[in-house]
């Protein structure tokens, strides 16, 4: 399935006039905490790992918490209060949640990982997926 596709599902049961709202890629100051459908502090959690990459946009679309490459493609997304979605290819190695296995939602590709991992310093942890955020966006690029 494709993302838009996935995406679009999780607006069933909207009104027309509130999916379309959500369908555009907006800046998070001119959103509405009722229109976001995952804890804020995710949101600025993911917020704070696109801070330090170039050429990235921090916003809302679909009702999550996005990042993605300038006027680009998403490659990044905080759902729920636990959850950040990164695009990162089918090869990938690296630790995640379950490394081996695609986020549910997003389909092949995307991997879960938690931010709030209790067991893992948060300094190390912000920085482990600071580094996954920049693969995300450099396989993104290379689609």
């Amino acid at each position: 399935m494709k993302l838009e596709q996935a995406l679009e599902n999780t607006l069933d049961g909207l009104p027309e006039a509130e999916k379309v709202k959500a369908r555009r890629f907006r800046p998070v100051i001119e959103t509405n905490i009722g229109e976001i459908a995952c804890h804020p502090d995710l949101g600025d959690y993911l917020g704070s790992i696109g801070k330090v990459m170039n050429e990235v946009e921090h916003g809302v679309q679909y009702r999550y918490f996005m990042l993605r490459i300038f006027q680009g493609e998403i490659f990044a997304i905080a759902r729920g209060t636990r959850t950040l979605s990164f695009r990162v290819g089918d090869k990938w190695t690296g630790q995640a949640r379950n490394p081996d296995e695609d986020d549910k939602l997003l389909g092949p590709g995307w991997r879960v990982f938690d931010p709030w991992n209790p067991d893992t310093d948060a300094k190390l942890l912000f920085e482990y997926l600071c580094s996954v955020a920049a693969h995300a966006k450099k396989f993104t690029e290379g689609r």
